[in-house]
């Protein structure tokens, strides 16, 4: 809880005229052992916003999470959207990926406790 709460201290403040309408953050699913599946290759930039695959365009994002990402790092980066609605405005986080790839996980975290008091 105390990791909850300071994030919303850090983040009390919501700069709505630096968000954008729409923004979409890749998570790269760590590679598992068990895995039939072979691994593309993947390089992301510095400031984790460009992906990009072998014989592919690069493709932006508004970040990209590395497989050593945390639930706190990408909790940490959608707080904002959830301080949203407090201030009037819609928000909506949509975990889109195949089957049994951890998008329930995003939300369910022991570590991570997330209460929205109800005005």
């Amino acid at each position: 809880m105390s990791e909850y709460n300071a994030l919303c201290s850090s983040t009390s403040s919501v700069d709505l005229n630096n968000l954008s309408p729409i923004q979409v953050f890749i998570r790269i699913k760590p590679s598992n052992s068990n895995d039939p599946y072979e691994i593309v290759p993947f390089e992301y930039s510095s400031n984790n916003t460009i992906l990009t695959l072998p014989n592919s365009r690069p493709l932006s994002f508004d970040d990209v999470f590395p497989p050593q990402s945390t639930q706190y790092d990408i909790f940490e980066s959608i707080i904002p959207l959830l301080h949203l609605p407090l201030y009037g405005y819609n928000s909506t986080i949509f975990a889109y990926g195949q089957t049994n790839s951890g998008k329930r996980k995003l939300f369910k975290n022991d570590d991570i406790i997330f209460y929205l008091p109800l005005v």
